[in-house]
Formats: C-alpha cells, structure tokens, sequence
C-alpha cells in the first residue's frame, strides 16, 4: 500500500509511474524455461514454452481485460521438468484488468518475476490523503512438475478463493445455440421442458430478452424485459422453469452499450472515448466507462432492480470486447483513473466489501473474465464505494468463477470428498500470497502431485 500523507489543497499530487504487486526472486537454476498462455476464442490457453532469453521479458495487457488472450500468469524450471517431475516456480495476479508482467534474466544467471496491475506509459495521481492500494500477487512452488503445479493452484483456489469450494456445480443448460435472438416467453418455456426432461439443474436464457435486442446491433444496455416478447415481465417463464424443478439464470452484459439504445441515446457521454476519434465499435457495441460514479451507480441499480423484480438464481455475466479509445474527456481529475477505477467499481458490483450489504452480482452465481480474486484485503479507493444502504439479499447458489461460458457439467469431487484414503503425497508444494505491502503472507501447504 502506498498512501500520500501530505495536506490536502496545500501539497501537490504523487504520480505513481509503477507500482507492482511483488517481485518474485527464483533461485539460481541450471537452466531457464518459461511457460505462457495465450489464445482467442475457441482455442484458449494455449501453452507455449520457451528458453527465457537474457534481458527483460515483458508480457502484458493493454485491453483492459485478462481474457484468454493473454493471462497474468506464468511457470519457470530449469528446462527438465515434466507433467510429474522436477521444479517449478509460478506466479499470478489477481485482476481484473489492464496488468504488466515482467521476468528479467541478468548475465549473473539471477531471474526475478514482477507482477503489476495496469501498463505503460499510465500512471496514477495519488492526491493527498489517498491511498494506493495493488492487488494481490500469488506464488507456487512444487518438486511435482507441472501436475503438482496444476495442483498447488487448484488447492489455493478452493482454500482462498472459491466461497463454496465443496459444493457440486449444477447441471446447466443455455438456450443460444437453440434461439439465439428468437427469444420469448412460449418459446423458452418449451425449451425449459425439454431441458427438464434431459435433466438439466439450471436453465440460462441468454441474449434477445431486453430492449429493442432482436438482432446485436440494438438494445444492449435497456436491461427491461421487451414487451413484446415478454408482455408480462419474466416473472412466468422463472415461475415456470421453477415449476419444472430448475433453477433459472439470465444473460447480461452490464459494461457494454449499443449506440441504438435508449440508454446511449440519453447518456452519450458515458462510453469510453476521445472528443476528436470516432468510436469503433466492436460487436455493434462501445464500452461503458465505469469509473464514472453514476456510471457505476446506474449499473448497480439496474442489476438490483432485476434481481429485487424477478426471482433469478443465476446470471451469466459476458464481456466481449475489449477497451478503445480509452478516455475520459470530462473527468474532475486524472483521466488515467479510468483503468483502474473500472475494475474497483466492477469489483464493488460483483463483490461486497465486508460489512456492506451483499452486491446485486453476489447474490447469484457469478461470471466475469479472468480467474477469482483471493479473499485476502479488498483493494480501496475513496469515493468508489456505490453500495449505499441496500437490503441484504441472501444468495441461492454457490458462486463458481469465470471466464467465457458457465460450467455446463458437476464438478468431479475430490477423492476425500468421496470418502477415500487419502492420495500418497509424492512431492510437497506450496503458494504463497504476497499483499500489497511486499511481505511475503504465510504459505499455504498444499496436495502434492499424486495423479487423478
């Protein structure tokens, strides 16, 4: 954490040029082989090795997004290593958006890994009294190979991240591939019997069920149910998916605006944008900038309206395009907030600080595009706070993490959940997770590397 301690309207702002979540020193090693993800979409995390040459490795994200096309995650060995066997040293960031990920070999054989959110040439302006806060960098190690990697990870997750690691994942199915726009209350409501027959636990109506969003170029952002297609609200298809012992969740993409929206109509100046660029769409549609508190206050409304309205266990939660033309023409202060403040006003969205009322988005299972934050100290920034005096609404599901498309099957159970022995441990591994401040957390023993 860094915090400006001087005198407000007296002492001038800190620009913060970088401010990295940790930087990981690896032991001296024979050799130097990193591994990477990259990917698009129907091929994503594709691993790539290579032999980490001398210099600095910069790999980084400039979408305001992780994705699946590049991921604040890598693995070093000495190049033997394999799926059972040998050393690994990992690292990842927990965010959200825009990271730098930089691994330095020097001539001396010293590699070092640091991990940061945002990129260059942003900065921050940290106003007195203001505190900086970055997020949570995390550690592997294993003598498993990359298995006991995998596995150290998995064990990390279900220990510090996942709220209901135990719980199975219902069986669920999404109406697109059947509909995709053609969407309304008869036709949905015959496909929910059909998926009830199959067996299914949880029935996703995806997009075409609000605004004008017969087709992708209009009504993304009008988050009311079309009256056309749905006369009566949503309240009897969800009474009728309920009848027919399923569980009913519901599409979204709350960042996203088409221009042919009554939302963008009204507010043309919420989108990300430059006064002298033309807006590129991507996908018919511009992104919503949320680092503006009534942005970011509208958002929240709307989400608790549709869920304080309509009995909805689930949301799927999309983000298809990423971030252009980044700006922020009529921001009070600095514009380069927006990266940040973005994920801060996502996060306050999806995820309830302690203390605070439970967020629309936490009240169902959730969905967004990159891997869960650990429950470690949620990053604060003054002012970004929108949950004000909202009734507490329990939650109806556990909440499984994302990216791109929901769990479509159970979650196969550990072998002690099942009730056997437990796994001879081969090769010990442990993460640790570093804080904002530097010092190492304590480590977290984990499984070894005993295959599945």
């Amino acid at each position: 954490m860094l915090r400006h301690t001087g005198t407000k309207n007296v002492d001038d702002p800190i620009t913060v040029v970088r401010a990295d979540s940790a930087t990981w020193n690896v032991p001296r090693m024979d050799g130097h082989r990193l591994s990477q993800v990259h990917g698009q979409w129907g091929a994503e995390t594709q691993l790539t090795r290579t032999e980490l040459p001398y210099g600095e490795t910069v790999l980084s994200s400039r979408r305001g997004t992780t994705s699946h096309h590049a991921n604040p995650w890598v693995m070093l060995d000495d190049g033997t290593a394999t799926e059972e066997h040998g050393r690994v040293h990992s690292c990842a960031l927990a965010w959200s958006g825009s990271w730098q990920l930089t691994v330095q070999r020097l001539p001396t054989e010293r590699v070092a890994v640091s991990a940061g959110a945002g990129h260059s040439p942003i900065t921050t302006q940290l106003l007195p009294g203001a505190e900086l806060r970055t997020p949570v960098s995390a550690a592997a190690y294993t003598e498993g190979g990359f298995g006991g990697t995998s596995r150290a990870w998995h064990r990390y997750l279900l220990d510090h991240v996942l709220p209901h690691p135990g719980e199975l994942r219902p069986v669920l199915y999404n109406s697109w591939e059947a509909t995709e726009f053609e969407v309304s209350v008869e036709g949905q409501s015959a496909l929910a019997e059909r998926a009830a027959a199959l067996g299914v636990e949880l029935f996703v109506m995806d997009d075409g069920w609000f605004g004008a969003r017969t087709h992708d170029a209009a009504g993304l952002g009008d988050w009311t149910p079309n009256p056309e297609r749905f006369p009566d609200g949503l309240t009897p298809l969800i009474n009728r998916v309920h009848e027919l012992g399923m569980r009913f969740g519901l599409w979204v993409e709350p960042e996203m605006v088409n221009p042919d929206s009554d939302l963008y109509r009204a507010h043309p100046d919420w989108v990300l944008h430059h006064p002298t660029r033309r807006r590129t769409e991507a996908r018919n549609q511009l992104v919503l900038n949320l680092a503006r508190p009534d942005v970011a206050a509208w958002m929240y409304d709307r989400l608790d309206e549709l869920l304080t309205k309509n009995d909805i266990d689930f949301l799927k939660w999309d983000f298809n395009r990423p971030f252009t033309e980044a700006g922020w023409p009529d921001a009070e202060g600095d514009p380069d907030a927006l990266w940040a403040d973005h994920v801060h006003h996502l996060y306050a969205v999806i995820d309830p600080a302690p203390g605070r009322p439970p967020a629309p988005a936490h009240r169902v299972l959730r969905q967004r595009r990159c891997p869960a934050r650990p429950r470690h100290p949620r990053p604060h920034r003054p002012g970004v706070d929108v949950r004000q005096h909202r009734r507490p609404r329990p939650s109806r599901l556990p909440l499984p993490r994302r990216h791109g498309r929901c769990p479509g099957r159970r979650r196969r159970p550990h072998p002690l959940e099942r009730g056997r022995t437990r796994p001879r441990r081969r090769a010990g591994g442990r993460v640790q997770a570093r804080p904002a401040t530097g010092a190492a957390g304590p480590a977290v023993p984990v499984a070894g590397p005993g295959r599945r």
